[in-house]
């Protein structure tokens, strides 16, 4: 169901398994075909959203259908002569607004059910990235950041992502609060390389959809999960669909989760006191959604998501690699699971969303509107040199992001020529983002780090607040930064042939970046504080207009009925941007990231639809590359900066299929893999740190580099084997993760790289179908692992967090 490329050996074992038996019947499993009138996503189990007719190819506008209730499923098992893997299924995404099968999409495309995700035990985002080779999810001081084929944003701080995060088709443009549990899914789509003609806004790398379960008129149906595992965890969600009546459904989905954070240790530690320990990590959540379908012709969604998580979590980090400059001030290496901090790091996120979907069906086209009003607040304390010495810390009690987006699509329909497909729209997006109140820094023994300094730098070199005898205390950076983005996009797909398509596409944007603050002041007595730099804070108040087009263009083959050949060339733009929040520096300005991509690939079907692969190679041209790093004497709270070129080169593949369907029953593997060539080709001014000192290091040539967070192999394999046992089926599977490594900065310095690692998971599932009740069981990185997804690398050395080591739990679903 996913994506391949040049895959020689695997692919020929897999296919001699599918062909072991000389003769493989129609009847053994049925796949439904590319044209199916239903979505097979749903095993004989809980029932899922009722069947109905899938939408027209070109309308783009019916909620997708998904398999029907249980009494259908399992007469759909009894056919195919035992229950169905969860892990094989056919999928409709709508990578390019519209509802197709996900095998006839000429775009390279992973995408996963709901069912899916639950058999491999995904539940948020950053667990995404063990299923999909190519996707890097990491985590730096409480953000998270996505790197999808060797493209993606370090930028934590009011930068923006370069893969674009969606939630039932809504940009959410921060990273914050995106390691938050997905709750009840529909399905997930992660679109690879560019997507700037329909995605648009900052989609360099590619886009994450997260599809959430809609409101269904058929049924009232309750869905209850608990979930115990080590570390105390206690996880429990709940999902509700209540018809009111066949025009008028809602849907209420929450979860509640605690735990103890693995990477444990005490904070608040002084020369005077132990500390104290971390408190429980806690997030819950609720989505509350509203349709309502008046006419056959109309049918629109109301949504509101709140988000709440309070905890340190991978806000804690210990300093592994110590810096000289660290380790002339008494820091010492803190590896491993425990440690000091003397801050007391916290982090708590409350997100508040209201978006709205609706859809009017007309006899000339399909019209769509869709918008977002979202307001998002972050508070964290930091402890910047990772180390229980009372140096400095960052306290931000007010990070906020007030955004408001919309979309207005209007789509072809059956009143167009069978040949003919068309979309246009526009888009506007409209935020600010930064610190209310400004971001606390405290250097607590200045006096002390300019002592240690003067034994590597001379006195000019040191920033101006180190150059003089200063009290001890707080410098507040105040910081805020503002958006207004318009666009118009069109898409044409024409069916030259019966076998031969054509699609053209392009993307206008205006897009102001605009700074509403920046500057720096002196905390006083009272809490107040007064202007340092600039003295004059309106001299700051700058702003900058990028003006882009992205075109696309790709031309696919339909050379037999189950083989997709494609090509594509597809350009994507990401806007130039300030950063605000500098230290007694000038703002800085970044220019327009620019990603010209080439990709080529396959998709096909094999042994009626019990194999299905898909594969694509790729070239990416980028200029202007935006990247970022950390570092106190060099502006302190971050800096931005440009690459001017680099480039991206590889291929990848996705299989799914039903092995010796003649000989066992339902045994199910699913194999993919990425190969990332991903370079700096000219960064001859990039800034770093010292190998020797540690020190602040400007104008260093980069080129050849590694693309931060962009390993050369991943790959993921999962197999699974279901049995039917009294009460319904039993299934067993595993899950194998291969990384081999990666450098968390553009530096590519050794204090700051993941080596390779394996990730190993095995789960037991068993399905009560009298009672329509899931139990399972599992256990994850069970070879016990050590790797880290959080590293930052700066003054005093690097900043580690770790991934979590071997987890065991068990978790009950129940659906009535």
């Amino acid at each position: 169901m996913k994506k391949v490329i040049g895959t020689g050996v695997p692919v020929g074992l897999l296919l001699l398994a599918l062909g072991a038996s000389a003769q493989i019947e129609a009847s053994t499993v049925e796949v439904p075909t590319a044209d199916s009138a239903f979505v097979a996503t749903q095993e004989s189990g809980p029932a899922e959203q009722a069947a109905a007719p899938a939408p027209d190819g070109a309308s783009g506008l019916d909620t997708i259908a998904v398999q029907g209730p249980q009494d259908e499923a399992a007469e759909e098992t009894k056919e195919a002569g035992g229950p169905r893997s969860r892990l094989v299924e056919e999928i409709i995404v709508t990578a390019q607004k519209r509802e197709e099968n996900l095998q006839s999409v000429p775009i390279s495309i992973q995408a996963f059910s709901g069912d899916n995700l639950d058999a491999r035990g995904v539940t948020d985002a950053t667990s995404l990235g063990r299923i999909t080779p190519g996707l890097t999810i990491t985590q730096a001081v409480g953000f998270t950041l996505i790197y999808l084929r060797g493209v993606g944003s370090d930028a934590f701080l009011l930068g923006d992502p370069s893969v674009a995060y969606y939630i039932d088709n809504i940009y959410f443009p921060f990273s914050q609060g995106l390691a938050q549990e997905f709750g009840a899914v529909d399905r997930i789509e992660v679109l690879k390389g560019p997507q700037g003609t329909l995605f648009g806004r900052n989609a360099v790398g590619g886009a994450v959809n997260v599809l959430t379960k809609a409101p269904d008129f058929s049924e009232a149906r309750t869905q209850v999960e608990s979930e115990v595992a080590n570390y105390n965890v206690l996880k429990t969600r709940v999902n509700t669909n209540i018809p009111i009546s066949d025009e008028l459904a809602f849907s209420l989905s929450a979860f509640y989760n605690t735990q103890e954070f693995y990477q444990g240790g005490r904070i608040n530690v002084s020369a005077n006191s132990n500390g104290e320990s971390l408190d429980p990590i806690v997030s819950k959540a609720a989505r509350l959604k509203v349709r309502w379908a008046p006419t056959e012709d109309i049918d629109a969604t109301l949504a509101g998501l709140l988000y709440r998580s309070d905890g340190a979590g991978t806000l804690f980090q210990t300093n592994a690699f110590p810096s000289p400059l660290a380790r002339t001030l008494g820091v010492t290496p803190q590896t491993g699971y425990r440690g000091e901090l003397d801050e007391g790091t916290d982090q708590s996120i409350d997100n508040r969303v209201v978006y709205g979907d609706i859809k009017w069906s007309l006899p000339w086209a399909n019209l769509r509107l869709l918008g977002s009003d979202q307001l998002i607040k972050t508070a964290a304390t930091y402890d910047y040199d990772g180390s229980p010495r009372p140096l400095v810390g960052f306290e931000g009690p007010k990070l906020f992001a007030d955004v408001q987006s919309a979309e207005f699509q209007i789509l072809s329909n059956d009143s167009s020529p069978e040949w003919l497909k068309w979309i246009i729209g526009s888009y506007y997006f409209r935020s600010e983002s930064g610190y209310d109140g400004g971001l606390h820094q405290r250097v607590s023994l200045v006096n002390d780090l300019r002592g240690a300094l003067l034994n590597f730098v001379s006195l000019d070199q040191l920033p101006s607040f180190l150059q003089t005898n200063l009290p001890s205390g707080n410098v507040v950076v105040y910081g805020t930064l503002g958006t207004k983005s318009i666009a118009y996009f069109s898409q044409v797909t024409a069916d030259l042939t019966d076998w031969m398509s054509l699609t053209l596409g392009g993307r206008y944007q205006e897009e102001k970046r605009y700074i509403v603050e920046a500057y720096n002041g002196l905390e006083t007595m009272d809490g107040g504080s007064i202007p340092i730099f600039p003295l004059n804070p309106d001299s700051n108040l700058l702003s900058h207009t990028t003006n882009s087009f992205s075109p696309k263009a790709s031309i696919d083959f339909h050379v037999f009925d189950d083989t997709l050949i494609y090509a594509s060339y597809q350009e994507a733009t990401k806007s130039g941007t300030y950063n605000p929040l500098k230290l007694l520096q000038a703002v800085d300005y970044v220019k327009p990231e620019k990603t010209r991509a080439y990709e080529v690939g396959v998709k096909r079907s094999f042994f009626d639809g019990l194999m299905t692969f898909a594969g694509a190679g790729f070239y990416y041209d980028i200029s202007n590359l935006q990247v970022q790093y950390v570092s106190l004497l060099n502006g302190g709270v971050v800096t931005f900066e440009t690459a001017r070129a680099a480039e991206v080169k590889g291929m990848d593949f996705d299989i799914s299929a039903i092995l010796f369907p003649d000989l066992v029953d339902d045994l199910a593997v699913t194999f993919s893999g990425a190969y990332i060539d991903a370079k700096f080709t000219d960064f001859s001014n990039g800034s770093g740190f010292s190998e020797s000192t540690g020190i602040f290091s400007p104008n260093n040539d980069f080129t050849g580099n590694h693309i931060s967070r962009s390993p050369k192999f991943t790959t993921t394999l999962t197999l699974a084997k279901t049995w039917q046992i009294p009460g319904g089926p039993l299934e067993v599977g595993g899950d194998y993760y291969y990384n081999s490594g990666f450098y968390f900065t553009a530096q590519n310095s050794d204090v700051a790289r993941q080596r390779k690692y394996d990730l190993l998971g095995v789960r037991v599932s068993y399905l009560y179908e009298p009672w329509n009740l899931r139990a399972t069981v599992y256990g994850n990185n069970i070879l016990d692992e050590k790797y880290q997804i959080g590293v930052l690398q700066a003054d005093f050395g690097t900043n580690v967090s770790l991934g979590a080591p071997v987890t065991y739990g068990l978790r009950l679903a129940w659906e009535f």
